[in-house]
């Protein structure tokens, strides 16, 4: 598993080099083949040691071609070769400064200098983020739009009033807000409830190319990543035949 400092790993980078992206896809396809499938008969312990298998696998894989993605105190976007050699400048000065080699005065402007250096690097790091790069508008565009509001937005705390229910009940806390919510948005449905029952053995014959799709692909990739550091990104790397991962999924039928 990577370390505590390790929040992922630049898969775009990796897509970007063919050789390193079929160096990967093989390593990932030998480990692959060599796994036995599951069966009917596995138990609810073999699908979670499956699981962790897939994420301890992928984890080395991405680990072995992939460069990490580690988190610093310098770990900024606006940070550039511009304000590193800055900062040198100035950690330079302020030594320099210590040893009296230089006055209290040029030790000042050296420092402004760093600082003018950052207020730039953000200034323009916003104003590209504002601008974007994409020809056509599109989806992305407008999410950019709305995480520019959220920046810029200030932050009021607002309360929610006492809200009624149909049935003239009243909803104060939070916890009974979001259930009287819930409830008036989404009725349950009469015989909504009901279960449909599947025979032992069979619940893999309801995992198909559609579900497979629609769990990896229909996830934007910008969301963070849980505890395994896997995002959607990663776990779309290596699945480029839904039909031959279903049927794997299926193979123990």
């Amino acid at each position: 598993m990577p370390s505590q400092d390790v929040t992922g790993w630049q898969i775009q980078t990796l897509q970007a080099n063919p050789q390193a992206l079929e160096e990967a896809k093989g390593d990932w396809q030998a480990r692959t083949e060599s796994r036995p499938c599951l069966g009917d008969s596995c138990s609810s312990e073999d699908l979670a040691g499956e699981a962790t298998w897939i994420q301890e696998a992928l984890t080395a894989v991405l680990n072995r071609h992939a460069k990490q993605l580690r988190v610093t105190p310098l770990s900024k976007r606006w940070w550039g070769t511009e304000i590193k050699e800055a900062r040198r400048t100035y950690s330079q000065a302020r030594r320099a400064w210590q040893g009296q080699e230089i006055s209290t005065t040029e030790l000042r402007e050296v420092r402004n200098n760093y600082y003018r250096a950052i207020r730039r690097a953000k200034r323009t790091c916003w104003e590209t983020f504002l601008e974007g790069t994409a020809t056509h508008p599109g989806s992305v565009d407008t999410v950019r739009c709305w995480q520019a509001l959220k920046y810029t937005k200030p932050r009021t705390a607002t309360t929610t009033p006492t809200l009624h229910g149909p049935q003239g009940q009243l909803a104060s806390s939070l916890e009974e807000k979001e259930a009287l919510i819930r409830e008036t948005a989404f009725p349950q449905v009469p015989g909504d409830s009901q279960e449909v029952e599947i025979s032992q053995g069979s619940w893999h014959s309801q995992v198909d190319e559609g579900i497979v799709r629609h769990a990896l692909f229909y996830q934007a990739v910008q969301k963070a990543p849980g505890i395994d550091r896997l995002n959607f990104r990663a776990l779309r790397l290596f699945v480029t035949d839904l039909t031959a991962l279903t049927s794997r999924d299926n193979a123990g039928s």
